[in-house]
């Protein structure tokens, strides 16, 4: 099976993914340290693009904030993630 995935991006649109460095797991959930770009519900992709899981809950100081992440699967094995800003 041959699957294709494009992204088709405008001359004046420009898609930023920022990288967030994987602090814990445990299970089908990811512990993250945010950036500057983040907001609840927001899609995390994989180092390939892959939507990997969904922003859930954001905690700890707003001077460095770490979000909880749910995964589709349990098995991803990087050791970040990024999402769209």
């Amino acid at each position: 099976m041959f699957i294709y995935i494009s992204t088709i991006v405008s001359a004046n649109v420009e898609i930023r993914m920022e990288s967030l460095k994987i602090i814990e797991r445990k299970g089908d959930e990811l512990l993250v340290q945010l950036g500057k770009c983040f907001r609840m519900d927001a899609r995390v992709y994989g180092a390939n693009g892959e939507d990997i899981g969904k922003m859930m809950r954001i905690m700890g100081p707003t001077s460095s904030p770490y979000a909880l992440v749910k995964l589709k699967k349990p098995d991803y094995q990087e050791s970040e993630v990024k999402v769209r800003c």
